[in-house]
């Protein structure tokens, strides 16, 4: 009897443990979920490697919650922006950028089912400079998708 007592109160204390970690999971997801939402509507890079087209996974989140947040939105519009460094030419530039915006757009699109209405792209190939190109450091920060959230 007494054994079965005490099985039965760290059995109780197992499953609420797991309910509270369930529970402070859940809202950690929504944190984030508000965090990334606050980081859209300002405008969230994803930054990209040299000549790259391709997204880096430690954005999965972002896509995730942007995702999220336009099927449950659906008067908002996602800007996804395309930029380049100044090395090579405006034109090999123009096309990189537009790529970017358009891997980003096709990412949301195939792998996280946004409506494609829902997306607008544009490359500016190196118009649009955040940093200094003549710095290895500035010209990877102008390697970039912006993401911004409008309302239509």
């Amino acid at each position: 009897m007494k054994y079965s007592l005490i099985a039965s109160l760290c059995i109780t204390l197992t499953l609420t443990a797991c309910a509270t970690t369930k529970i402070q999971s859940t809202n950690s997801v929504q944190d984030l979920d508000q965090k990334i939402l606050n980081e859209l509507k300002q405008g969230l890079p994803l930054y990209f490697n040299h000549n790259s087209r391709q997204i880096d996974v430690r954005y999965e989140p972002y896509l995730t919650a942007a995702s999220k947040i336009l099927a449950q939105n659906k008067s908002f519009i996602l800007q996804v922006d395309g930029h380049t460094d100044n090395r090579g030419s405006v034109s090999a530039n123009q096309k990189v950028s537009l790529e970017r915006a358009n891997a980003v757009r096709n990412e949301l699109v195939m792998q996280y089912n946004v409506d494609p209405k829902q997306i607008s792209t544009q490359g500016y190939g190196p118009n649009q400079p955040i940093a200094d190109n003549t710095t290895e450091e500035g010209r990877a920060l102008n390697r970039r998708v912006n993401l911004t959230l409008k309302i239509q």
